[in-house]
C-alpha cells in the first residue's frame, strides 16, 4: 500500500472513530452489518485488475473502487475510493 492510500485509510479511521464517538449512546448504529450488494470486475492490463463494489449499510449504499495490481507475486491495491 502506498503512503497516499495508507494516508487517506488513515484519515477514514479518524473520522469513523470522531463519528463513533459522537454517537456513544447508542454505538451499534454506527455500523451495523454492511453487506455487499455486487461486485463487478474488469481486467485493465496484465496483472492490473479494477473492481467496483456496492455495499450497503441499512438503508444507505456506497460505492467502493478497487484497483489491485500484481507485484513481485503479490496483489496491491493501488487506488482505493469509498463513495
Amino acid at each position: 500500500m502506498d503512503q497516499q492510500l495508507f494516508a487517506s485509510l488513515l484519515m477514514r479511521a479518524e473520522l469513523t472513530n470522531r463519528a463513533r464517538r459522537a454517537v456513544q449512546h447508542n454505538p451499534e448504529r454506527l455500523h451495523q452489518s454492511i453487506q455487499v450488494r455486487s461486485v463487478h470486475g474488469s481486467r485493465v492490463a496484465a496483472g492490473i485488475y479494477e473492481l467496483s463494489i456496492v455495499v450497503s449499510e441499512r438503508a444507505r449504499y456506497r460505492a467502493v473502487a478497487i484497483r489491485i495490481e500484481k507485484q513481485g507475486g503479490n496483489w496491491k491495491v493501488t487506488a482505493l475510493l469509498i463513495g
